[in-house]
Parts: C-alpha cells; sequence; structure tokens
C-alpha cells in the first residue's frame, strides 16, 4: 500500500507522463496553427505552428527536475541538523504538492489548448485559471503560516 509521501513524490511525475502522452496522442489531430497565447479571458491571443504544442511539457519537465533537486537539497540539509527535521519534513511537502499543481495546471492548458485548436472550444475557463493559482498561492501562504508556527 502506498503511503502518502509515496503519492505527493510519485503524482508530479505521472501527471507529466499523462500530459506527455496526451500531447503525442493529439499531435495528429492538431491544425498546422494552433493557440500558443490566452487573454485574461481565456481567449487565444496569439498563434503559432502546431509544434508549440510541446512547449508546456518540456517546461513540465524542466521544473520538475529543478523541484527533485530542490527536494533533495532540502533532504541533504535536514540531515545535518536534527532539529530542523520537522520544518524540512514540511517544506518536502510543500514542494511536492506545488509540482503537483503546477503539473496539473500544464496538463488543463494543453488540454485547453488542444480543444481550442480543434473548434470544440472557443477558450479557457479563466475562472479556472484563476482559482488554480489562488490554490499554488494559498499553498505557499499555508506552508509559510504553518512554518511559523513550528520554529
Amino acid at each position: 500500500m502506498l503511503q502518502s509521501n509515496q503519492v505527493l513524490t510519485y503524482a508530479p511525475r505521472l501527471i507529466l507522463l499523462a500530459l506527455i502522452a496526451y500531447t503525442f496522442f493529439q499531435w495528429q489531430g492538431l491544425p498546422a496553427q494552433i493557440p500558443t497565447h490566452f487573454n485574461l479571458q481565456g481567449k487565444p491571443d496569439d498563434f503559432g505552428p502546431k509544434g508549440t504544442i510541446f512547449l508546456l511539457p518540456a517546461i513540465g519537465l524542466f521544473l520538475l527536475v529543478m523541484f527533485s533537486i530542490a527536494i533533495s537539497q532540502v533532504n541533504r540539509n535536514s540531515k545535518v541538523e536534527e532539529k530542523n527535521k520537522t520544518s524540512a519534513d514540511q517544506q518536502r511537502i510543500m514542494m511536492h504538492i506545488l509540482s503537483a499543481l503546477v503539473m496539473l495546471l500544464f496538463f488543463y492548458i494543453t488540454y485547453g489548448t488542444v480543444q481550442v485548436a480543434q473548434g470544440l472550444k472557443t477558450g479557457l475557463s479563466s475562472i479556472f485559471l484563476f482559482g488554480f493559482v489562488a490554490l499554488i498561492l494559498l499553498t505557499v501562504g499555508f506552508f509559510s503560516w504553518r512554518g511559523n508556527l513550528t520554529t
């Protein structure tokens, strides 16, 4: 049975793999030009070649590597000072949650881009996007507040 820390560790990776697989499966059905940018209302306002659909999966991979390096740095630092173990655990949890949220956001944007490119939707949900950004900020705020309580 998977423990919660294992779920947090593997969730961002699985989401990124799903994003990459989805992008490859949708490639053939995309028109030559796809939306590459959306305005605050969620409507596409810039277009580019369909190869740009791989940009978010590539950025996602880069960010996942960066999150992994940051988490390993927290692991290394927490072994040096045992008194900071609780704080280090909270930092790891926060980074895992943030990486999963970012991967979910990238998946949503890629899914929405495909839907708009194929004419199935007219844009992204701006409420959903703002809600997602708010959720990311609330996560950081919560763990910052919680970190102040433990120190």
